[in-house]
């Protein structure tokens, strides 16, 4: 697979996972009892995931990249990874807008 689909396929896994978490989250909640000492327990595993998953995708080829000795390869996957979650997140924001929510 090319470089530069590369970032494109890592950004948008980023998204993605994003929407099924919250998709997930939606459904859940109306299911989960209140009070409840798992709901804590349960944010705080999500946080520490979503802290990997987020990592993987962002940071593990780039690094992997760098100690390769492809600095500049590196930099630019990253960069390029940054950029296309960043448009993705603009996106959404203009659709949030649009709808007036």
């Amino acid at each position: 697979m090319k470089n530069i689909k590369k970032p494109i396929l890592h950004g948008l896994g980023a998204l993605a996972y994003i929407v099924l978490l919250v998709l997930g989250a939606s459904w859940a909640g109306p299911h989960i009892p209140e009070p409840s000492l798992l709901i804590p327990m349960v944010m705080l595993g999500l946080l520490v995931l979503s802290a990997l998953i987020m990592g993987f995708l962002f940071l593990y080829k780039p690094l992997t990249l760098y100690l390769d000795g492809q600095k500049k390869e590196a930099l630019l996957f990253l960069v390029e990874t940054v950029a296309v979650f960043a448009v993705c997140v603009i996106v959404l924001i203009i659709i949030l807008l649009a709808l007036k929510l």
